[in-house]
């Protein structure tokens, strides 16, 4: 137990040392920065709104963002993941791991819950800006001062929770894209090309596209009904299914190597 607290930490140090973590929140915060005057135009506003048939452009400004930040999220919680096994991969020390006194799979799982905090702070971080972004909102547009919307903090709180469970399984499944992929290249152009090119119709399958899809099935289920989906649907459904599904296959397959 005691040498698998120490792996967490070592992880943890890992990424924190090296000053990723601050260039992360900083990347965040200028992404923030840059789409604010894209997702705060009154047309813009005007157009997401109505997806959700809803006649306030706070939604309006909460579903578009929500949409754009998914997939930088993504991109972003590639790369962590990444960075996770890339020290031991530029030193070659990958293979020093294994001799280490611990399971083999208790070494992936220290990389999988790291991976997880490190997605559960972008997403606050990220909701955190765009819930402090949308208080600009009436002095970027000055039709807002008088119109009395609501601010529906509801709305994007579990639109960012169902992300954060759909997260789980992102994390174990570019894990093993890590295990199977070495060619470092080929890995840093799917970090970025997967997230955007799995929202075409034939890639609905990979897990990048479940963020979106989410966001389609809320405005279906609002179109349908008229309220909004419950916390847990479908897609979170599968993504904890398949999350232990994988993790006890991961566990099972170690736990057979280390006996032969």
């Amino acid at each position: 137990m005691k040498t698998f607290v120490q792996l967490l930490i070592n992880e943890f140090i890992k990424l924190v040392s090296t000053k990723r973590i601050i260039l992360l929140s900083f990347t965040i915060v200028l992404f923030f920065i840059a789409l604010f005057p894209i997702t705060a135009r009154e047309k813009f506003l005007k157009v997401a709104s109505s997806f959700v048939l809803e006649n306030n452009p706070y939604i309006g400004f909460y579903y578009s963002t929500y949409f754009f930040f998914s997939i930088f999220f993504m991109i972003v919680l590639n790369f962590l993941v990444f960075f996770l096994f890339s020290t031991e991969q530029n030193n070659h020390t990958w293979k020093y791991l294994y001799v280490l006194p611990v399971e083999r799979w208790k070494i992936w799982l220290s990389k999988y819950i790291i991976g997880v905090g490190f997605s559960f702070f972008v997403l606050c971080l990220g909701l955190l800006l765009t819930i402090l972004s949308s208080f600009l909102l009436p002095y970027f547009i000055i039709s807002m001062h008088s119109s009395g919307f609501d601010m529906d903090f509801y709305f994007i709180f579990r639109l960012f929770s169902k992300l954060f469970i759909v997260s789980l399984y992102i994390v174990i499944f570019h894990l093993i894209l890590v295990f199977f992929i070495k060619k470092r290249a080929i890995l840093l152009l799917l970090n970025i090309f997967l997230p955007i090119i799995s929202h075409y119709r034939f890639l609905y399958f990979l897990p990048y596209s479940f963020p979106v899809q989410i966001l389609l099935f809320e405005n279906y289920y609002k179109v349908e009904t008229g309220k909004y989906a419950d916390l847990w649907g479908w897609f979170e459904i599968i993504s904890i299914s398949l999350t232990l599904s994988i993790g006890y296959a991961i566990y099972y397959g170690y736990q057979k190597l280390e006996e032969n």
